[in-house]
């Protein structure tokens, strides 16, 4: 399926959203049936930065974000885009060790908050 099409199917960019992540090796992944996406993997370090949230050995867990701010979420600020996608960079956290942390998210955030955003709200729990 072409980015184009998950665009169109996307879900507003203004609501809360989340995806159940699983780890394999280093690299965290996520599935979404809606859009016909499997193992979809976070690369260039955001798979570090989720790392950082959670124990050691975890291989589960949950992001949830937003284009607007809500209780108890970090942020991420785009430094630069760059291959359709955001060069990303902690900027508030809540844990001082994450803060500063860097990553890019691929084009697939387009199909989520339709845009690649200069802010993007999260929290990762597991």
């Amino acid at each position: 399926m072409s980015l184009a099409t998950l665009e169109s199917k996307s879900k507003p960019g203004n609501a809360m959203m989340s995806l159940n992540l699983y780890r394999t090796g280093n690299t965290w992944m996520f599935d979404d049936e809606t859009y016909g996406i499997k193992a979809e993997p976070f690369v260039l370090g955001m798979s570090e930065i989720i790392s950082a949230y959670l124990p050691k050995g975890k291989d589960r867990c949950t992001a949830i974000f937003s284009l607007n701010k809500f209780p108890l979420c970090d942020t991420l600020d785009l430094t630069q885009e760059d291959s359709n996608g955001g060069w990303y960079v902690v900027s508030e956290s809540n844990f001082p060790t994450i803060k500063g942390m860097k990553g890019w998210l691929c084009p697939v955030t387009r199909v989520y908050l339709k845009t690649i955003p200069q802010n993007v709200y999260y929290k990762i729990e597991g």
